[in-house]
This record gives C-alpha cells, structure tokens and sequence, in this order.
C-alpha cells in the first residue's frame, strides 16, 4: 500500500501473500499510473528489506526518474506509521464476512474497501473531515 500523504488516500497497492520486492514494484507502479508523478516527490520508507534489495532501488530509478527516495533512520518506529494506521482502519471499518473466504474474495473487499470508499467517501479528521478526492480535484489542503 502506497499512501499519499498529501490527501490521506491510497494511490498504490498490490494484493499478495509474501513481502517480496516485486509486489512493492507492482504497488508503484500503480501509484505511478494513478498520479503521473512530477519532479520533487519524494517516496519515504523504513528500512524493511524489501526495500532495500536491488530490485526495489533498481526499479523506481528506472520507472519514475523524477522520484526521490528518502528511507528513515534505523530504529525509528514511527516510519511505517501511516501505513499501519490504514491497515488498522482497513481491519475496523471494511466489512467483516462470515466464515472463510476465497483469497479472489478478499481481494475484491480491499479493492472496494479502498477505492470506492475509502479514497472517495470516507472523512478525515486530518483535513476538517473532507474526503480524499475533494482535496485532490479542489486543492483544498
């Protein structure tokens, strides 16, 4: 999941069972295809070592030149805490199913969990509770 920080909405991400690098890529370039990046954004992340293999250092450079990378210091445990944030909300507020279900199914519920609600109907505090769509069509933050 790659968040933007700007508007608090989820412009990356990528369904998988295991934390390779590959699906971290594939997360990027969605936000990638989902926000044209312009020279001066930066992606920040902790030092997980999907992150730090060749794949990932290899790939942005090579898809969106005009990214930075930042990675912060080791230790700091407040790196990662956007993004567990979202997945906190993600686990209180998307719909609980009963029983088992298929790994298609819960990929189909974190789809329409983040994108027709969460980056497009639910408030949040951080911006007077507008939602995430108005500040990027509006420029209200």
């Amino acid at each position: 999941m790659i968040p933007d920080l700007w508007d608090r909405s989820v412009i990356g991400w990528a369904f998988s069972e295991d934390m390779e690098a590959g699906h971290v890529c594939d997360a990027l370039m969605t936000a990638r295809t989902n926000r044209k990046p312009k020279s001066g954004l930066l992606f920040h992340s902790d030092r997980g070592v999907r992150y730090c293999g060749k794949e990932f250092r290899d790939a942005p450079a090579a898809w969106c030149p005009q990214v930075g990378r930042s990675m912060g210091r080791k230790g700091n445990r407040r790196d990662n805490a956007r993004a567990e944030r979202f997945f906190k909300t993600l686990k209180a507020e998307a719909n609980q199913a009963e029983g088992r279900q298929t790994k298609e199914e819960v990929r189909v519920e974190i789809f329409e969990y983040i994108e027709p609600y969460y980056n497009k109907r639910r408030r949040h505090s951080a911006f007077g509770y507008a939602i995430p769509i108005a500040l990027t069509h509006y420029g209200i933050a």
